[in-house]
């Protein structure tokens, strides 16, 4: 009836990261430093270094000076720093000074983006063609780029001159 058993009690698995509490830095906390978990971050007072984690949501009075590397980021306050997220949600009041790299990118009005908005993909994709012109043979022309229009059209040195007679 009362067996005993050989399980032991653990604070946080990896499997329970995801569904345990949010960490959460207050309104009156100021942080210098880098920050890395594998579960969700509240941040409402002030971050000074890198953030990596599952899930972030930025509050409307919070300050993150930093770069942000997240699944899930959702910012109602300031961030000055690069922001590389699955999802980025830019809400009514935000401020963001920095680029956002991105595979959904939502923007409600009123909120402020200074930096470039570049999809993760199209990054991948460029990363893969310049790996492909690396490995090609120094004797090999490299061209990235289509050829331009012009270069598909026959040459006028080529067609068959007709001669005007006055």
């Amino acid at each position: 009836m009362f067996a005993k058993s050989n399980k032991r009690l653990s604070a946080a698995t990896p499997s329970d990261a995801g569904n345990g509490v949010p960490s959460i830095i207050g309104a009156d906390m100021v942080i210098h430093g880098n920050f890395k978990s594998g579960g969700e971050l509240h941040v409402e007072g002030t971050v000074h270094g890198d953030i990596s984690v599952k899930v972030l949501t930025i509050g409307k009075d919070a300050v993150i000076r930093g770069e942000i590397v997240a699944d899930k980021v959702k910012v109602c306050g300031a961030v000055t720093g690069c922001i590389r997220a699955q999802d980025v949600l830019l809400m009514a009041g935000a401020k963001v000074i920095g680029d956002v790299h991105h595979d959904v990118l939502s923007i409600e009005a009123g909120a402020a983006l200074e930096g470039l908005c570049k999809r993760r993909e199209t990054a991948k994709v460029e990363a893969s063609r310049d790996a492909a012109a690396l490995a090609a043979k120094p004797s090999e022309p490299v061209r990235l780029t289509p050829k331009p229009f012009g270069e598909h059209a026959p040459l006028l040195a080529d067609a068959p001159r007709t001669a005007a007679k006055a």
